[in-house]
């Protein structure tokens, strides 16, 4: 108890994905542009906690994250970045498909458990 524990490297670069990705945009404002692209409320408080690595955003958040930051991914930082700015995008843009396809099934399977949970 009270040890203080370091972030993992894998919540840092988590972390600094989504700061690159906010870029130049207000806390406030890429928490908007999320809430429009994800169809549900995300909060500026909910940003700065991914940016400071203290909660590692699903990936759907993610996602939504690097359609905001459009197509300039190169200067993101690895793992994403890494792949495009070394002419790897092809293997980039299949990993993002395949999150895509995880989201969209975990979607699916929450709205099933909804629907279960309304008929009881």
């Amino acid at each position: 108890m009270g040890a203080q524990h370091s972030r993992s490297r894998y919540s840092t670069r988590v972390a600094e994905t989504v700061k690159a990705t906010r870029g130049q945009l207000s806390t406030q404002v890429f928490a908007d542009r999320l809430s429009e692209a994800m169809g549900k409320r995300v909060y500026k408080s909910q940003v700065a906690s991914w940016e400071h690595g203290r909660n590692i955003p699903g990936a759907d958040v993610l996602l939504a994250a690097l359609a905001i930051a459009g197509p300039d991914r190169a200067e993101l930082p690895s793992p994403v970045g890494a792949d495009a700015a070394t002419g790897a995008a092809a293997d980039t843009a299949t990993r993002l498909q395949d999150l895509e396809l995880k989201v969209a099934e975990l979607q699916q399977f929450r709205r099933r458990i909804e629907d279960a949970l309304r008929g009881q």
